[in-house]
Formats: structure tokens, sequence, C-alpha cells
């Protein structure tokens, strides 16, 4: 039939199958409002060569639309009908479409490439639905739009470049959204500045946070921060947690290293190199191998060897270690088989690290045994400022016995090495503290 207008509202058809108005060839407007259609199948309104016009308003049925081939439509409008299916294709045949409106659909995603077709499209409404948000690339192809209305949706934010293609006369309509005013939305200021029309401005407020609520689009200039920059500070200061724990480790790898090395000795039960319960020693000597000589010449000779005096067994490592043993179990040993620790101080104890340890392992070890027995010697005078650097020994300063080195005065040196041989026999109990 030779129809143009065919009106057919107010109809109780509820599916629209393929080819269904292939016979109206020469129709140019379709309206059919205001019904019950819930399915227009693919193709529904192909051969349809001639219409112009197709209206689908106010559907009391949720409708699904797939692809149409309407080579001559320039108007679709589907309004106030619920979509509950588009097809990403639906609109790929509408070459020539100038205006499309899917106002109060309920929309809540728009397909992928869905108006990628519509080059010559000038006017989108898409006000009213449950658009949460919109794909980059979804005007890439729609150059010569005019107009959009994407009022009283659910938009959070705008993607960069949504608008990069259009001219500073686009007209917009965003009112009644929900902006969440933060960095992502920052170049929006910009592009709305640039625009001829300025009262679309007042289209973009923000909604979130709540202290911005109001506050335009184009006046919302926060300092923000490339997400790079986050990426390198987020590296750098990983960097620095794992710098300050290896760190932390190299300055405690010894205590780590012995606690380690204690609970192995448990697990395996190991003995010490003495089967007799009772101590071996009177006691270890920890001291420099720079002050080796002060040992050998000064120290073992008195302590050892002085006729009409009772004589004191030192432990000395040079002498008396295990030379088949590690490090870790001759101090352990040493420490276990004498009934004190001697330290001889001095600037060269200080920088050694096998020093440090040693005092470290005797503290661990005697603290662990409730045997508070360490004496100290020191060889020359060492300022209070450096002997604080060594936050332990420095500690341990304050309540253990210490003597002075008298150098090369006879008689000094003769009380010295009594005092000497006194604390070493002496219970630990009736020591006294350092005055330092």
């Amino acid at each position: 039939p030779d129809v143009q207008n065919l009106m057919l509202m107010g109809n109780h058809i509820l599916k629209i199958n393929k080819w269904t108005f292939s016979t109206f060839r020469s129709l140019r407007y379709l309206d059919l409002s205001y019904g019950w259609l819930h399915e227009a199948e693919s193709n529904a309104f192909s051969d349809m060569n001639s219409l112009e016009h197709l209206h689908l308003q106010q559907h009391q049925s949720t409708l699904q639309v797939g692809s149409q081939e309407l080579e001559n439509l320039q108007e679709l409008l589907i309004l106030k009908s619920p979509i509950i299916f588009l097809h990403s294709d639906a609109f790929r045949k509408l070459n020539v479409l100038r205006l499309l409106t899917l106002e109060e659909s309920f929309l809540q995603k728009i397909p992928p490439g869905l108006l990628d077709s519509l080059t010559d499209l000038q006017q989108l409404n898409l006000r009213g639905n449950m658009l949460q948000s919109l794909p980059t690339d979804l005007f890439k192809y729609n150059r010569n739009l005019l107009h959009i209305d994407l009022s009283l949706n659910h938009l959070q934010t705008l993607p960069e470049g949504l608008f990069s293609f259009f001219p500073s006369n686009l007209f917009t309509n965003f009112t009644w959204n929900f902006f969440v005013c933060n960095c992502s939305l920052a170049w929006a200021s910009s592009w709305i500045s640039s625009l001829e029309n300025q009262s679309i401005s007042q289209t973009f407020q923000c909604h979130s946070p709540v202290r911005l609520r109001g506050v335009l689009l184009k006046d919302f200039n926060p300092i923000c921060v490339p997400d790079y920059v986050w990426y390198i500070l987020g590296v750098l200061t990983g960097v620095l947690i794992l710098s300050i724990f290896i760190t932390l480790l190299y300055i405690n790898r010894w205590k780590i290293y012995y606690q380690w090395y204690i609970l192995l000795s448990k697990k395996n039960d190991r003995e010490v190199w003495v089967d007799n319960p009772r101590f071996v020693f009177d006691a270890f000597v920890a001291y420099s191998e720079r002050d080796f000589q002060w040992v050998l010449h000064e120290l073992i000779p008195h302590m050892e060897d002085n006729a009409g005096l009772p004589n004191v067994k030192l432990c000395v490592s040079d002498r008396d270690w295990d030379l088949g043993g590690s490090f870790f179990d001759n101090v352990e040993s040493s420490i276990q088989c004498s009934c004190k620790t001697l330290c001889v101080i001095s600037r060269h104890f200080l920088k050694s690290e096998w020093c440090k340890l040693e005092l470290s392992l005797a503290h661990m070890q005697l603290f662990s045994e409730n045997r508070d027995v360490l004496i100290f010697i020191f060889l020359e005078k060492i300022p209070s400022e450096r002997l604080s650097q060594h936050e332990k020994l420095h500690r341990e300063l304050r309540k253990k016995s210490c003597l002075d080195w008298p150098g090369e005065d006879p008689d000094a040196q003769r009380v010295f090495w009594e005092k000497l041989r006194s604390l070493i026999l002496k219970p630990h109990s009736e020591n006294k503290p350092c005055s330092r």
C-alpha cells in the first residue's frame, strides 16, 4: 500500500517480527506509541527504505531492540519505554539518523560502539536514565553533534577527552547528575571555559564531596598530581621501607644470628666443649687483636704466673679456642665455661665488630642465665660522648665493675692487679658498679 503516515498508538502489539512492515515501502512516519510492545526483532523494520520518523513512546512493558536496517531514518524516538536490552548493533544501519531520543528508558549502560555508525547525528537525548559512566570513545565518530542531553542520570565522572572532537558551540545539558569532584574531573574545568555558551556551565555541578556540593565544575581547580608521580612515590616508599628493613637487619644481624643459633642449639641439644658442669676458667677475656700484646705481656703474666698470689685462669681466644670450631661455638663455650667475662676496652675494641659481637653475646648469654659478671678494663681514656655512641656498652658501664689501666707507674700497676684479681675471684654479687 502507498501509505506515508501510519499511527498505531494505544495498540496491544507485543512483538514485531522480521519483515512485519516490509510491504509499507512508501511509509515515512510510523508511530507505535502508548502500547505494550515487548520486542522488536532484528530487521523488524527492514525494507522500509522511505521511513524517516519512528516513534516508540510510553510502552508499559520492557523493550528489547535488535539491529535494524533503516537507511533513510532521520528521527528515532524511544521515550519512557523501559529498555532491558539494547544490541550494540541496534543503530548500525541508521547512517543518516539525525535525532536519537532514548529518554527515561532505564538505561544503565551504553553498549560499546552503539553510536559509531551515526555519523550524521545532530541531537542525542539520553535524559532521565540510570547511566553511571560513559565510554571514553562514545562520540568518536559523531562529529556533527550539536546537542547532547544527559541530564537526570547517575553520572559520577566524565572520561577525559569525551568532547575533544566537538566545536565550541556544542550545547550540552548535564544537570541533576552525581558528579564526584576529584582529580579525574579536573580536565573538565578548562573544557567548559572554552564553550561559547557559558550558560551551559551551570549544568555541570559538583555533588560530592559535601563541602563542594553546588560548586560549578568550571570553578573547580584542584591541585592534582599525575598518576605516574604516585607510582614513583609508591616505588620510592617501598624501596625506603625495604632499605630501612635491610639496615635494621644489618645492625642487628649478630643478635638475630645469635638468637637463631641458640634456637638451633636447643633443638639439636648440643653440648659445650667440656663435660664438667663446673667452671673451667675464672674469666673469659674479650679484646681487640690490636691489644693482644697487652693481654699477652701484661694481663696473662700478672694473673696466671704471679708467685705467691692466687692464680687466675684466663680463657684467651688466641690461645685457648678450638681452631676447628666456629666463632659462635667458641664464644658460647668460653662464656659458659668462665666464671666471669673480662672486656679490655680501647678505641680498637670500640671499632671492632667482632669485639662488639663478643660483648653482645656475653651480655645475652649472661642475662639469660641471670649472671651479672661483666668486668671492664679501660686501657686508655675514652671521652664519655664517644662511649655514649655505643648504647649497650654505655648502659652496662652504669652497673658493672671497671678499672682504668694506670700506665707505666709501678705502684699504681700493683694496686691495679690486686683490684683486678679481687674482682675476678670474688663472687659477682660483691662487684661494685663503675663510677663513670
